[in-house]
């Protein structure tokens, strides 16, 4: 039996979830048996604005750059001033301030009390990730919490800067809601190098023969630090606190997607996955398709 595949794959490119919708819906019109035809209807369900995100506890934006980048409209809350960062701000407190008028969010509550260098804050931090849970939840739509490793996130995939080429030991956890990660972008690559980021020998830098930066505390060059993360609008004290553009670009592009499919396209996609005519990558950064014929 001879049977025609489509194959999607899925590069870097720019986010168009309106194309992205055009080409699901032309693959769903195959004359497949058993699964009904879509009906389309242009001027009701093609998305033609940017989703609007909200990044609470958004520092100097590290995240917000990224998110941007991903294709989001994005505003920034935090409870101190944040003179650098790049996008709307407002000045409030991410656990009381309204959350409507968003289709998506993401949370970065305070992580000191889950750091391994706890003990040197001598004090308490309270507990902001299951209030900000909470609320996220409640409003029905999807999000991302992303904290350090400790931190008690439900089911957290990890990243690192070493999956994206960066030269930055840097992991991170990332709770999702509403959307799925599939496919990291690659292993980590600094697990287990004791030394590789000569922060032992009293300072973290590339002329201190180090081959990833510690970005933490004060012990890093802050210019190989920028360098290292890809952020060039942060002093030091900003830095530290901040997570590269890449990872947050490579989590919202994935659930930019996600808000361009309404729900029952979505079924009639894992339907077609179901039936083996479509295969997807779940990193959709973008998309081109391959017809070929495959004998079986």
């Amino acid at each position: 039996m001879r049977t025609r595949l489509l194959a999607r794959q899925w590069g870097r490119g720019d986010l168009n979830p309106h194309a992205f919708r055009h080409q699901s819906l032309n693959l769903a019109r195959l004359p497949i048996p058993a699964l009904p035809r879509i009906q389309h209807d242009p001027k009701s369900c093609c998305i033609h604005h940017k989703p609007k995100l909200l990044d609470l506890f958004c520092c100097a934006g590290g995240a917000s750059v990224g998110l941007a980048r991903a294709g989001f409209e994005v505003t920034g809350v935090d409870i101190k001033p944040q003179p650098n960062y790049p996008f709307k701000f407002i000045l409030a407190d991410a656990l009381t301030c309204p959350l409507d008028g968003y289709d998506a969010y993401w949370a970065s509550p305070i992580c000191k009390g889950f750091t391994k260098a706890k003990s040197i804050w001598k004090r308490e931090y309270p507990d902001q990730i299951t209030p900000i849970r909470q609320r996220l939840l409640a409003t029905g739509k999807p999000f991302i919490i992303e904290n350090v490793p400790g931190a008690p996130l439900i089911n957290p995939l990890t990243l690192c800067g070493t999956m994206f080429g960066l030269k930055v030991k840097r992991h991170r956890l990332f709770e999702l809601h509403g959307f799925e990660v599939w496919f990291l972008p690659a292993t980590c690559a600094c697990k287990g190098k004791v030394g590789y980021t000569a922060a032992s020998d009293g300072f973290s830098s590339f002329a201190n023969k180090a081959k990833l930066i510690s970005v933490a505390g004060h012990n890093f060059c802050v210019k190989d630090a920028k360098q290292a993360m890809q952020i060039d609008w942060m002093p030091q004290s900003e830095l530290s606190q901040a997570i590269p553009p890449i990872y947050a670009e490579f989590l919202g592009k994935q659930l930019i997607n996600a808000l361009a499919i309404d729900p029952p396209l979505k079924y009639q996609l894992s339907q077609l996955c179901s039936v083996g005519f479509l295969f997807a990558s779940p990193t959709m950064a973008g998309y081109r398709t391959v017809d070929e014929e495959v004998s079986s």
